[in-house]
């Protein structure tokens, strides 16, 4: 998810691009996106159409009451300021944002946690991830010659204990 705002602040023009994504858990083939979020700010600062440089947000920031810095050039202190007020509201509208994906994102991993708990009921042996790897190649070999071919998906060890800890919160 991205977000872009403009600010024209006397001559310059400053872009600033926010975007947030969540990191990706790979579940036995089914992707989910993980809780940590990672975020990147990046801010061009333009004047005449001419790119003068690129910062990320760590190097936008205030040196003294007249000073900033905005990558390895200094600028006034208010105009940094106007960039890090306008950061620090796109950072809200993309939280809010982020709360909306989040609640869908949430209740789709409900349904794979209980469809994975649903899935060993009744099974004998429930084996952790390497083991299953080990026995779908066994059985890959066995039923589809060692070539392509189906081979069932069962939850693993760490598969239900991933659902167990979701579900009981």
């Amino acid at each position: 998810m991205e977000l872009t705002k403009t600010l024209q602040i006397r001559k310059a023009t400053i872009v600033i691009t926010i975007s947030y994504d969540r990191e990706i858990l790979n579940l036995d083939g089914d992707k989910f996106e993980g809780k940590n979020i990672n975020k990147l700010v990046k801010a061009t600062l333009s004047m005449g159409g001419k790119l003068i440089e690129t910062a990320t947000e760590q190097f936008i920031r205030p040196i003294n009451a007249e000073k900033g810095q905005f990558g390895s050039r200094n600028i006034t202190a208010s105009v940094v300021t106007e960039i890090l007020e306008a950061i620090k509201e796109m950072h809200r509208e993309m939280s809010k944002s982020f709360e909306v994906v989040e609640i869908a994102t949430s209740e789709a991993k409900v349904e794979k946690a209980k469809a994975i708990l649903n899935e060993v009921v009744g099974r004998t042996e429930i084996l952790n991830d390497n083991e299953e790897q080990a026995w779908r190649t066994i059985y890959n070999d066995l039923n589809n010659e060692g070539g392509e071919g189906y081979v069932p998906s069962r939850a693993t060890l760490e598969d239900v204990e991933w659902a167990n800890k979701l579900i009981s919160g």
